[in-house]
């Protein structure tokens, strides 16, 4: 179902939501994904929560997630110093969350950013810190495994085009596109001893459909990286009838969007 209706239930219920850890960040999530950051980390900041098996990760996504939304809607609108100060705090999760980030998380996204703010307000020094933090980053540890590429890859082959490594990028982006393909091709399946899953039931998850999704958006990723900003909206486009409520997508389409409004690129028809 769409993020608005499945909030409005939330919302409709906030006395049985605010009596659950899981359902407190289900309701950030989707504060998060209709565009109410601010709301979505009133929902996780209000709460001292308790890690549980299954759930590793979760608020800090959330809390990460708004602030990166908040510091990009500073940059657009020529705040960089709020912008940056915004993207540091997404580094800096409150104790209330219950967790630290594991250590292979990869966080190329926040330094991504958080260098981007800096070059904006004429930090040099500290841009291209945080952009070399953003390339070294390997793989990533997401639901409950280590992989060799996650969405957040796209990040560190940006990273490297704006310290100037643009064979590096582009071999990162071929690689991811290669990762993609093979996913496509790929079955997936479940090891049934794995409870530690970021899914409320993971025998009625289509693990297949799931795959197919993180496909399509490392393709959007890799195609809006090159500039083929039509071929990454076809490809969100997919997502979205699969997932509506898919938080990579919905950020990747702001950015495809951002891209659009600078070139004067038409929207490309369904």
């Amino acid at each position: 179902m769409s993020p608005e209706k499945r909030l409005r239930e939330l919302e409709a219920r906030l006395d049985l939501v605010r009596l659950r850890d899981d359902l407190s960040i289900e309701l950030s999530a989707l504060h998060n994904q209709v565009g109410q950051p601010d709301k979505a980390l009133a929902a996780i900041l209000v709460r001292n929560f308790q890690p549980w098996e299954g759930g590793e990760g979760m608020a800090l996504e959330q809390f990460a997630r708004a602030r990166l939304t908040l510091g990009r809607a500073a940059l657009k609108r020529g705040d960089a110093a709020a912008a940056r100060d915004a993207f540091q705090s997404a580094l800096d999760a409150p104790r209330s969350l219950g967790e630290a980030r594991h250590l292979l998380s990869n966080q190329s996204d926040i330094h991504y950013w958080l260098g981007t703010a800096c070059a904006a307000v004429g930090d040099e020094a500290s841009s291209r810190a945080h952009w070399r933090a953003a390339m070294k980053f390997q793989g990533d540890f997401t639901a409950a495994e280590v992989r060799p590429f996650s969405e957040k890859a796209y990040y560190s082959a940006l990273s490297m085009r704006k310290l100037g490594l643009e064979a590096e990028c582009d071999s990162l982006l071929g690689a991811i596109e290669d990762y993609a393909g093979t996913l496509l091709n790929t079955a997936s399946k479940i090891d049934y001893f794995a409870t530690s899953l970021p899914t409320t039931l993971i025998f009625e998850d289509d693990l297949q459909k799931r795959q197919e999704i993180l496909a399509y958006v490392m393709l959007a990723q890799v195609a809006l990286a090159r500039s083929a900003v039509a071929d990454a909206t076809n490809w969100l486009r997919r997502v979205r009838r699969l997932d509506p409520n898919h938080a990579y997508a919905a950020d990747l389409s702001a950015e495809a969007n951002d891209e659009r409004e600078r070139t004067g690129e038409a929207v490309p028809t369904e």
